[in-house]
Parts: C-alpha cells; structure tokens; sequence
C-alpha cells in the first residue's frame, strides 16, 4: 500500500531551478548540466559542494541517487545526503527524508521520524508534505485515525497547489458533519495566513466569512487592517471585525477597540472602546485588561486614575499579562500603602464583577463609603486638580 502511494507521491526536482543560486561557477555549472540532463556532469559539479556543506548541493546529490539519474539508484546513499540538507533547514529535504522513513527506503522504516520530518517541511508551507501527513492520519500510521486532522492537512496542501489533496479532501469531508469540515478548513487557513501566504488564505476564509462564521470574519478584518494580501482598509476591517464581535470571537473585541481608541475607520469612541475591552477581559483577555489599565493610566474616555489603572493591571496579572510584573512594579512606587490597597480592593470587585457578567466599570468600590477609603479619594481628588 505504502509503496504503492510512494509511486505517486514521488515528483520530480524541476522546481528547483528556482532556488536561489550560490555566487560559486562550480554550482552554476552543476545547475546548468542538471538542466541539460547531463547527470554525470551535474553530480561532478555537486559532490564537492556538498562535501563543503552546500545544502542545496546536498539536496541535487541525494536526489540523483534516489532517482537514479546518471547513476545506479542507491537510496542509502540519497538518504545520508537528504539528512544532511534536512538538517540544514531544506523543506524539500525534509519532505524526501520523510518519505524515504514513510516507506523504509535506504533506511528502516519509521512512522515516527517520517512524521518527524514531512512535519518539518510541513512548518515551511511544502504541499507534499502536508499531503503525506494527511495520508498518515488518515490512515493511522504513527498515529491515531482522526479524519478531521487529515482533512486539515489535505485542505492546506490543495490549497497551496497539490491537485491530488483534492480527490482526498471529497473522500474525508464523507466521513465528517459540516462542523467538523469547516473547522479543520478554517484552522487550515489560518495556518496559510501564519505561513505569511496571505493571498490563499484571504480567498480561504472570504466564504466562510460570508456564512457568518466569526474566525473567519476576525481573520478577514485582520488582513484588512494589516494590508495583509488586499489592500489596507480600515473601514472594511472594522466592519469585519464587528461581524466577528456579533459572534462572539474574542480577539475581535480588542482589535475593534484598538480602530476606536485611534479612529481608524471609525468615528473615534473611547466610550465603544472600553466597552469592547471589557467584553473581552470576561472572556480572559489578558491584554483587553491592560489596554483598560492605559486607558485609565492615560484618561482615554474615562478619569485619569493610577489607582483604577493599577486595580486593571492586577486583573490582567490574574489573567496571565507576560507585561503585568513590570507594570505593578513601575506603580508601586507612584501609590501610596493606602492607595494600594484601595486599588487591590477595587481588582477584587472587578474580578466578582467579570465573573457574574456584570460591567466593573459601573460598580463602585464598596469600600467607598468608609471613612478611610473616602479620604483616599478625596486626597486623590485634589492630587488630579493640583496636577
């Protein structure tokens, strides 16, 4: 079976011509008789180059080998030659290293390292590598069944151009609910837009988005804003952005806030802006508590409070800021032991708050009516007025 799928995994080297040639005659020469189909000539030129560590070098070599160009095939000698370029960082390497695992050819047969290795090349956008990986979980080989990551894997390698992932991608999607099918897609195009292939991955998630499904609105709005594979629109992405918000997707919340606070493509609303932060702290949004804490720091809509913005800080620390150390640590010395206080007392009404859906920023403290608290307040009061 294997051998059999290996037969019509197998594609040629033609697309390597387009590999960044090295300033050296020798591998120009190897290029041009590769070219040429004068095998004999090409390796002459190679061989040096990849005993010298030339990964590419080593890539031409091993695949001579394997393919038998010129040479009696030797595809223990391909296999040494393929790791060393896979070592280096090659895909296509990687890709035929993986193969060579996945079949046991030149080396013994190993599901673990073919995983290993079609994943490596898989990380760099290799459309064969995702095919054979889909294969792999499809089939169980190395590891458990699990359909709707072979559709996952066959849908990014269509996408990225193998015709054969899309007869796959028909077999799998029988076995899946629609659910199931747009999720591993969905997932599938966000790994092109992390791949930095924007272009795919825009017409990737552009229908889902139109049926509504927020990832892809997010996503959609994403690239708008960045100009990442459009052009850069700020109006279209807020518009995006507030599908994505309608349905919930959290990380939406905080990029429309961020058009509000700086007006892009929206009237300016630092009002919407918090609101949205906030929605988005109920939802375990570190970094929507910390801009909630800027925009109390900065008195962005609201009254400018180092207290409030020191209370925010300790609600992003809860909810795991990478930042949130060094910024209680910077206020601690601008507060007072009483003010401190104050502001952990009002983080802990924040954090009841968040959890019974209510708005924090309507509540006040509870302590407010203490003699103690009311001083603070006032001493604070007259700081701001004096200031």
């Amino acid at each position: 079976m294997k051998k059999l799928i290996y037969q019509i995994l197998k594609i040629g080297f033609s697309f390597l011509v387009l590999i960044s040639a090295l300033a050296h005659a020798s591998y120009e020469d190897g290029l041009n008789a590769y070219q040429a189909e004068n095998y004999a000539l090409a390796l002459q030129e190679f061989l040096p180059l990849a005993v010298d560590g030339n990964a590419e070098a080593q890539l031409y070599v091993g695949y001579i080998y394997d393919a038998a160009l010129g040479v009696e095939q030797n595809l223990e000698i391909a296999f040494q030659w393929y790791q060393k370029a896979a070592d280096a960082g090659l895909a296509q390497a990687q890709y035929n290293l993986g193969v060579l695992y996945y079949n046991g050819d030149g080396v013994a047969e190993d599901d673990a390292e073919a995983l290993y290795w079609l994943k490596q090349a898989a990380l760099q956008g290799h459309s064969g590598a995702f095919y054979v990986l889909g294969i792999m979980v499809e089939e169980g080989y190395g590891v458990d069944v699990d359909m709707q990551m072979a559709l996952f894997n066959y849908y990014v390698s269509a996408t990225l151009g193998k015709e054969q992932a899309n007869e796959a991608i028909t077999r799998v999607s029988a076995s899946l609910s629609k659910v199931e099918q747009n999720e591993a897609m969905i997932a599938g195009a966000g790994f092109l837009y992390s791949l930095a292939e924007y272009e795919l991955a825009w017409e990737s998630f552009v229908p889902f988005a139109q049926a509504d499904n927020p990832e892809a609105a997010y996503y959609l709005g994403l690239m708008l804003r960045n100009g990442e594979g459009v052009s850069q629109n700020y109006a279209a992405a807020a518009e995006w952005y507030q599908k994505a918000v309608d349905g919930g997707y959290t990380a939406a919340y905080t990029n429309l806030a961020f058009l509000y606070i700086k007006g892009l493509g929206v009237d300016q609303d630092y009002h919407k802006a918090l609101s949205l932060y906030v929605h988005a702290t109920q939802q375990g949004d570190a970094d929507a508590a910390a801009n909630i804490a800027h925009m109390y720091q900065d008195g962005l809509g609201v009254e400018a409070s180092l207290v409030e913005a020191y209370a925010w800080w300790l609600v992003a620390a809860e909810n795991g800021s990478e930042d949130a150390s060094e910024k209680l640590a910077s206020y601690q010395s601008n507060l007072s032991a009483d003010e401190l206080a104050l502001a952990k007392n009002r983080a802990s009404i924040i954090q009841n708050a968040l959890g019974q859906g209510q708005d924090p920023i309507e509540l006040p403290t509870q302590s407010s009516t203490d003699g103690k608290v009311a001083s603070i307040l006032l001493s604070l009061q007259q700081r701001g007025q004096k200031n």
